[in-house]
């Protein structure tokens, strides 16, 4: 859903979905150069050529008017951005769009089955800020600080790079009563699950609107009060939050129930 989702938005519906996927996944490697080994950088940059192939290949071709395909056709023909800038930043939106939503999905099932919320809490708005809380898909970010600044007793030189761990910063107790529970009538604070600032994510609104058309086809499909998540097996990863095998169990019925 998520990758068919963004190539309608981008207006590169022809670009194979697997070379994208296959992209998405080993690009994440990019964000953790300290875990990140050799053949795993060598098999990302593989797929990030294979997807600039793609992607050149569905600039050329005719688009409709308004679609964002067009728009970046008209850039590279005014100079605006050159061909290289322009497979770069459709990458970047693809990688950004939808391994992220993906993990987002996945995770705040886990917790949507471990906090028994039924489908109509779906339909809250509050719900799901509280759900996008306890399961961001970007668990920390990179800054590099622009001057000195002391943070508490800590004296930061400037040019110094910080960490900043968000899904530490969503459960702080100092900040959000009783953090590890789902409470929809708290009162009102952002979490950090999308940055801030001049950082905040430009696509918060499609990542919660995908996660909660995803949540409530689940639903839907599959009655959490009748399914328990009894394991998950998390990628080896600091940055990214990545489920990559989840067991879900659903309860015997008995017949007439």
């Amino acid at each position: 859903m998520a990758t068919d989702t963004i190539k309608a938005i981008l207006g590169i519906g022809d670009c194979d979905s697997d070379i994208i996927r296959r992209f998405t996944s080993d690009s994440v490697i990019f964000l953790e150069p300290i875990n990140a080994k050799a053949e795993e950088l060598v098999t990302a940059e593989r797929s990030y050529d294979e997807l600039s192939r793609c992607i050149a290949s569905v600039l050329e071709r005719i688009s409709t008017p308004d679609d964002a395909l067009s728009n970046i056709r008209e850039a590279i023909e005014d100079g605006t951005l050159s061909i290289e800038e322009a497979i770069s930043n459709i990458a970047f939106v693809l990688s950004a769009g939808i391994d992220t939503t993906v993990n987002l999905i996945g995770a705040g099932f886990s917790n949507i089955v471990d906090k028994s919320l039924s489908a109509s809490d779906l339909h809250d708005e509050r719900v799901i800020n509280e759900l996008l809380r306890l399961s961001p898909s970007i668990h920390m970010t990179g800054r590099v600080a622009a001057e000195d600044i002391l943070l508490g007793e800590h004296l930061i030189k400037g040019g110094s790079m910080v960490i900043a761990v968000l899904a530490a910063a969503n459960r702080d107790p100092c900040v959000f009563d009783k953090p590890d529970e789902i409470d929809p009538y708290r009162r009102s604070l952002t979490p950090l699950s999308f940055g801030a600032g001049r950082h905040f994510c430009i696509g918060v609104h499609l990542a919660k609107l995908e996660a909660q058309i995803a949540w409530r086809h689940l639903a839907r499909r599959l009655p959490f009060g009748d399914v328990a998540v009894t394991e998950i097996e998390y990628e080896r990863r600091a940055f990214i939050r990545t489920p990559r095998r989840m067991i879900v169990r659903q309860a015997k019925r008995r017949l007439g129930a």
